[in-house]
């Protein structure tokens, strides 16, 4: 989309390709969801298709939706990445590919390689972090990568308590429930006015208390920026009412270029509730967004504890 001039407004569209009868829509891979478009969005289809027409139907947008630039791209199935799955209630994750090739992955952030770990069972993940993965190609080489980041602790009975702002208008769901639903596809977003004014927060009750070390935030991963929180504050709590503050005034530094999952820091705190607050958008506009607020447990946090 033309979103350095127009903003982004695409909210649905429609691939599809012609028989030489009819118009047939294209299906994509599962994890390609027909949404949102933003600055650029990269759609694998699930089976190579021959025709001499493509079209981009357009199904939903905010305003007159505009586009700057389309293409088409010839890929090999099996360089497709490995299926990375959302975590179980006990947190693990398993990964999966269509052709039976090997599965390489890392936890530490680079980049999986042919000497990296071979993916033979589901991968503990419950205190959250990112998994890089790829298929290993006939000649050993990994082939494209895939990656998906897990917000800290599993939300398990987690609910929002209060929020000062959330889009939902009825096309959308923008809830505030989105950010602590362990699904890096959705989001928190507040109202779509323009007129909107910072700051913005949500209070979450984690049902108990636990001892946390710190916090994560990942901005939104549909590939659009506006909302993505720059600086902010973090406050903690055992019964709701008092606060402890454990970050005043903090930032994001490199959000700009790495839009991925942020992890922040403080010495050890028993707490049921956290506040997060948005003090400033990386563009200086009035929004926030979040796909995913979490928070870190100590290593001595032996569970909730009431």
């Amino acid at each position: 989309e033309a979103v350095d001039h127009r903003s982004q407004r695409v909210e649905s569209f429609v691939i599809e390709t012609w028989d030489g009868l009819a118009w047939l829509a294209a299906e994509p891979i599962a994890s390609d969801e027909l949404t949102t478009i933003g600055h650029k969005r990269l759609i694998r289809l699930k089976a190579s298709l021959t025709s001499d027409k493509v079209r981009i139907r357009i199904t939903g947008s905010r305003l007159e939706p505009t586009l700057a630039e389309i293409g088409l791209y010839r890929q090999p199935a099996a360089l497709l990445p490995p299926v990375i799955s959302d975590r179980d209630v006990q947190g693990t994750v398993t990964l999966r590919n269509d052709r039976g090739l090997k599965m390489v992955y890392t936890l530490d952030g680079s980049s999986p390689t042919s000497d990296s770990t071979i993916y033979t069972t589901p991968i503990a993940m419950p205190l959250g972090g990112t998994i890089r993965a790829a298929c290993l190609l006939p000649d050993g080489k990994p082939g494209i990568e895939g990656s998906k980041s897990f917000a800290g602790m599993m939300p398990i009975g987690w609910k929002v308590i209060d929020v000062d702002s959330q889009e939902m208008n009825g096309q959308v769901n923008n809830a505030a429930a989105n950010a602590i639903d362990d699904n890096s596809a959705t989001v928190w977003h507040t109202r779509w006015h323009n007129d909107l004014k910072l700051p913005h927060f949500i209070t979450v009750d984690m049902g108990a208390s636990h001892r946390i070390k710190g916090f994560v935030y990942l901005p939104r991963q549909d590939n659009n920026a506006n909302g993505t929180v720059w600086r902010y504050r973090f406050e903690t709590s055992m019964d709701g009412i008092n606060w402890i503050t454990n970050v005043a005034l903090g930032t994001f530094d490199n959000i700009w270029n790495n839009p991925s999952l942020q992890k922040v820091t403080f010495d050890p705190v028993d707490a049921r509730f956290f506040r997060f607050t948005a003090l400033r958008e990386i563009h200086g506009n009035g929004w926030t967004s979040a796909a995913e607020i979490s928070v870190l447990p100590d290593e001595s946090d032996k569970g909730s504890r009431q």
